[in-house]
């Protein structure tokens, strides 16, 4: 069984698999996410036929770590998903919680 597992994150790709799959893609809604949610059937019949896999370092999983998500949760934003577009909005304060004395 094929997996589709194609990101937005750095990668190496073929450029004519890229070129097709931005012609696919639907302005607006999140680039990765249409690669499998079932959100834009045309870019998931190109991508799902093709193989890719993840790079993994020896040290460490990660070869390349994401900031972003240390950035938004350092301004305090949650990121939604939301009609097939990711959003950030300011997160919820959380409740304080009392001590007893």
């Amino acid at each position: 069984r094929l997996v589709n597992a194609f990101s937005t994150s750095p990668g190496v790709f073929e450029g004519d698999f890229l070129r097709e799959a931005a012609r696919r893609m639907q302005p607006g809604l999140d680039p990765e996410k249409q690669f499998f949610r079932q959100i834009n059937p045309e870019l998931e019949a190109h991508a799902l036929p093709r193989r890719c896999m993840f790079l993994r370092g020896t040290t460490r999983r990660e070869l390349i770590v994401d900031i972003g998500r240390e950035a938004r949760a350092a301004q305090g934003l949650v990121k939604l998903y939301e009609n097939g577009a990711s959003v950030w909005r300011q997160a919820e304060p959380a409740p304080s919680q009392a001590t007893e004395g």
